[in-house]
């Protein structure tokens, strides 16, 4: 008999490197695929928020001043800015900023027409198509930038 020493030979690391490199490949597109439609979801969220937030304000507001109480939603874009709170926008960032939002960042934009309307900007963000919702005494009008 033979004394054969142990180990593996060049040929098996080899294979072993070439089934890892072909996994790598196939994996890495399909990550990047995920991560992006993750930070979408988290922009278009941001946004959805935002509108919901503003017309549940202003309805509060209507009904403040009906009884005679003090107007109770902001009515300055840095009023809406602190409603909204804090968040991280997906590419980092604030998750609102006042004007037109931020497309590198997926950041929300806000800003005030006057006391009572507010306007809410989905960026254009990755393959998210731009969008500004326009909320006015509660009433949402939406449209495709």
């Amino acid at each position: 008999m033979t004394d054969r020493s142990q180990g593996y030979t060049l040929i098996e690391l080899m294979v072993v490197v070439i089934v890892i490199g072909v996994l790598a490949a196939i994996a890495a597109p399909l990550y990047t695929k995920y991560s992006q439609s993750a930070q979408m979801g988290k922009a278009n969220h941001f946004y959805q928020e935002a509108i919901k937030l503003a017309k549940t304000k202003q309805a509060e507001n209507r009904t403040a001043v009906a009884i005679g109480a003090v107007m109770t939603a902001p009515t300055t874009t840095d009023g809406w800015l602190d409603e909204f709170g804090v968040g991280d926008a997906p590419g980092g960032g604030p998750a609102y900023v006042a004007g037109a939002g931020d497309a590198s960042t997926g950041a929300i934009g806000v800003a005030t027409v006057d006391d009572t309307v507010v306007t809410i900007t989905r960026p254009a963000y990755i393959d998210l198509a731009a969008f500004q919702a326009t909320v006015d005494d509660g009433i949402v009008t939406e449209i495709e930038l």
